[in-house]
C-alpha cells in the first residue's frame, strides 16, 4: 500500500471536515482559530507549530508494507551491526506501541518464555514509569517482520556482553529527566516565546509533519548521557529554566533524533514515505490493530500505555489481561484475534537434533550466556526459541542478502559447531515448516490472502534501481574489541579478514601493556567469559585513562589505535612494552591467544 492510498476522493470535503474537527478540539482547549493562526504565523522557528501537532499527535502513520519494505531494505544493506538493531527497534515499535525512549530501556532478562509458550517481553514506559509485560507473537507469513526473528538477528551480531537488549540505544538517552505537564492550556503553550520552548525543530523545507517531540526524551526515568536536549526534537510544555546541558547544539544525540535519521537514511532508498517519523510507528500500530473488529479500543490503549486526558479518563480504569494483549499481538502480526499461533523451540525436536542446535545457540549468542553478571544474559528457553527462528529463516536471510553480517555469523558457527547447512539446517526448516503447517491447517479459511513469495521478495529488492547509501562502521569500544579477540568463535586470529585480524591484533597488544600486574585467562574454566570481560575493562580503563592525561578524548578501538601508533614510535610507550615483557618472562601473563600475537610490539628507544 502506498502513500496514495490515503488521499480521499473529494479532497474539499475532507479539509472541510478536518477543519471542523480542529475547531472542535480549539474549542475544548478555549483557543479561537485566529489566535492559533497568527501565533503560528509570527514564529518563523517553526517551534509553535511543532508543539501544537505534538499537542494533538499529527504524525504520519505507518503500515504495515512500510514495515516489511524498511526492514527488507535494512537487511539487504546491512554492514554492521547496528544495522539489525535499528530493524529491530522499528519492528519492536510497532508491535509493542512503543516510544522509542521506552525500548531504551529494554534489558536482555526482560525477554522470557511462558509455561504455555508464550514469548513475553518487558518494558518500562517512561511517561508511567511502570513496567508492562507484552506478548510477541511470531508473523504469520512474512519473515520480514517477525520480531522473534529481529530479536534473535540482533542478539547473534552483538560483538561485547551489555545489558540492554539494543546495545546502541541506551547512550541515546537524554541526561534530563523532566516530566512534561500535559495539561499545560494551549493558550499559555502558544502564548510565550518560542525561544523558552525546550528543544528545537529540524530544519526542513518539507511538512511540518516531519517535525518530531520530545514527549517521550524529556520523560526518561534514568540519566544515561550527558545530552540534555536535541536539535531534532520540540517541547510541548514552556521552559522557565535554562537547560543544563547548554545551548542546542546540531548532532546532540536522542532517542527520536536516532529513530528520525535512521528513517531519512532509509526511507527514500526503501520506497517508504518520507515523512515518516519516530512516532508513525506507535501511531500506525495503533491503527493497524484497530482495524480488526474484535479488538476492543481499551485494551489498544492500555498496550500502548497511553497517558489519558480529562476527556477519557473513563479508561484508566481498565485493565488488560494476558488475554486481551495476546488478542492485540496476534493482529498485529498478520493473525486473527482469536488465533492459536505456536512459537517453536529447538527443546521440541528429537535428541541429536537438540544437542546440535544447542551448541550453534551457544556459539551464536557468546555475548548472552554464560556470565557471572546475571543482568548480561538472555535466559536459555528464550534463546532456545529464538535460535529456532534464526535457524528456520536464514534460508531466506541468506537470498536476501549472501554477503550480510548476519549470514556470515551464522555460518561460521554453522562451520564450528560442526553442522552442515545442506543436510542438517534444511532438514530441520522442513520439520519445523511441517509441525507449523499442521498447526495452522485447522485454522485455514476458505478465503485466503495473497502471500508475497520469497522470490518476488528477492527481486524487490533487486529491482532497486538507487544505490543503497552504505553505512559507516560503529566506533567500537576496547572492551568490545578485547571480548571479541578472545571469545568470538571462530577466533578473530583465525579470522580470514585480514585487516580486522590485524587491527584486532594491534589494539590488543597495546591494552596489554596497561595491565600492570598482568593478567590469567584459563580458556578451559568455567568463568572464561567474565574473566575475558574483567580484564578487557581493565584495560580500557588504563588506556583512556592515560590517553586523557596526555589530552585526547578518542575512545574506539580504531581511533585509539591511531593515536598510540605514533606514541609507540616516538617511545613514550618503552617502559610499559619493557614492562609487559618481564610480566611475560616470568609467567604473569596467561594468555590462551597464539605465541606469535602475544609479544608483537617492539622498543623504539632506549630504557
Amino acid at each position: 500500500m502506498s502513500i496514495s492510498a490515503f488521499v480521499p476522493t473529494n479532497t474539499q470535503k475532507a479539509r472541510a471536515t478536518a477543519i471542523s474537527a480542529f475547531k472542535q478540539m480549539l474549542e475544548l482547549e478555549g483557543v479561537s482559530m485566529e489566535f492559533v493562526h497568527a501565533s503560528i504565523l509570527k514564529d518563523d522557528s517553526g517551534k509553535r507549530l511543532a508543539a501544537a501537532m505534538d499537542r494533538f499527535g499529527y504524525y504520519l502513520a505507518t503500515n504495515e508494507d512500510d514495515l516489511k519494505a524498511l526492514v527488507r531494505y535494512v537487511y539487504s544493506t546491512a554492514r554492521v551491526g547496528a544495522d539489525y538493531q535499528d530493524a529491530a527497534l522499528a519492528c519492536l515499535m510497532w508491535h509493542c506501541f512503543g516510544r522509542s525512549s521506552d525500548l531504551g530501556y529494554v534489558q536482555k532478562q526482560h525477554g522470557s518464555v511462558s509455561a504455555d509458550g508464550a514469548f513475553y517481553l518487558r518494558l518500562l514506559r517512561v511517561k508511567t514509569a511502570k513496567e508492562q509485560g507484552l506478548t510477541l507473537v511470531p508473523y504469520k507469513v512474512d519473515f520480514l517482520s517477525c520480531p522473534l526473528l529481529a530479536l534473535s538477528v540482533t542478539l547473534a551480531t552483538q560483538e561485547a556482553p551489555c545489558a540492554s537488549l539494543l546495545g546502541h540505544l541506551p547512550a541515546l538517552n537524554p541526561q534530563a529527566a523532566t516530566l512534561l505537564d500535559a495539561g499545560a492550556p494551549l493558550h499559555d503553550l502558544l502564548a510565550v516565546e518560542p525561544a523558552s520552548l525546550q528543544g528545537a525543530v529540524v530544519p526542513t523545507t518539507a511538512p511540518a509533519a516531519t517535525i518530531d517531540s520530545t514527549v517521550d526524551a524529556t520523560a526518561s526515568p534514568t540519566p544515561t548521557s550527558p545530552s540534555a536536549t536535541t536539535y531534532t526534537t520540540v517541547s510541548s510544555t514552556p521552559s522557565h529554566k535554562k537547560p543544563s546541558g547548554g545551548d542546542v547544539k546540531r548532532g546532540e544525540d536522542s532517542m527520536q533524533g536516532h529513530v528520525n535519521r535512521m528513517l531519512k537514511r532509509v526511507a527514500e532508498p526503501a520506497g517508504l514515505a518520507a515523512d515518516l517519523t519516530s512516532h508513525s510507528f506507535r501511531r500506525g500500530g495503533a491503527q493497524h490493530a484497530n482495524g480488526d473488529d474484535h479488538l476492543a479500543a481499551q485494551w489498544i490503549f492500555d498496550r500502548g500505555a497511553w497517558d489519558m486526558t480529562k476527556t477519557s479518563k473513563a479508561f484508566a480504569y481498565i485493565t488488560n489481561t494476558a488475554r486481551e494483549d495476546r488478542k492485540v499481538a496476534r493482529v498485529l502480526s498478520g493473525w486473527d484475534a482469536d488465533a492459536s499461533p505456536t512459537v517453536i523451540d529447538i527443546a521440541e525436536q528429537d535428541h541429536t537434533t537438540r544437542e546440535r542446535l544447542g551448541c550453534l545457540q551457544e556459539l551464536l549468542f557468546s555475548t548472552c550466556t554464560g556470565l557471572k553478571d546475571q543482568r548480561l544474559n538472555v535466559s536459555t528457553k528464550a534463546l532456545s526459541v529464538l535460535t529456532a527462528y534464526l535457524v528456520r529463516y536464514f534460508p531466506q536471510l541468506k537470498a536476501l542478502a549472501p554477503e550480510a553480517p548476519i549470514v556470515t555469523r551464522v555460518e561460521e558457527c554453522l562451520a564450528a559447531a560442526q553442522i552442515s547447512v545442506i543436510d542438517e539446517l534444511i532438514a530441520l526448516n522442513k520439520v519445523m515448516a511441517a509441525r507449523l503447517a499442521i498447526v495452522e491447517a485447522a485454522q485455514l479459511k476458505t478465503k485466503r490472502a495473497h502471500v508475497t513469495t520469497e522470490q518476488e521478495q528477492v527481486q524487490a529488492s533487486s529491482d532497486q534501481a538507487r544505490k543503497p547509501k552504505r553505512r559507516k562502521k560503529q566506533a567500537t569500544n576496547l572492551s568490545a574489541t578485547w571480548y571479541e579477540w578472545y571469545t568470538r568463535v571462530p577466533r578473530v586470529w583465525d579470522s580470514s579478514d585480514r585487516q580486522k585480524k590485524s587491527e584486532f591484533r594491534h589494539v590488543v597488544a597495546f591494552m596489554k601493556l596497561f595491565l600492570t600486574q598482568g593478567f590469567a585467562l584459563d580458556a578451559k574454566a568455567e568463568d572464561y567469559k567474565d574473566q575475558v570481560l574483567d580484564a578487557g575493562r581493565r584495560a580500557e580503563d588504563a588506556v583512556l585513562a592515560f590517553l586523557k592525561a596526555r589530552g585526547t578524548n578518542a575512545k574506539g578501538a580504531g581511533s585509539v589505535l591511531r593515536v598510540l601508533r605514533p606514541l609507540h614510535k616516538s617511545g613514550a610507550l618503552d617502559e610499559r612494552i619493557a614492562a609487559y615483557k618481564r610480566l611475560l618472562a616470568i609467567g604473569r601473563i596467561e594468555d590462551p591467544a597464539p605465541v606469535d600475537t602475544q609479544d608483537i610490539l617492539a622498543i623504539a628507544g632506549h630504557v
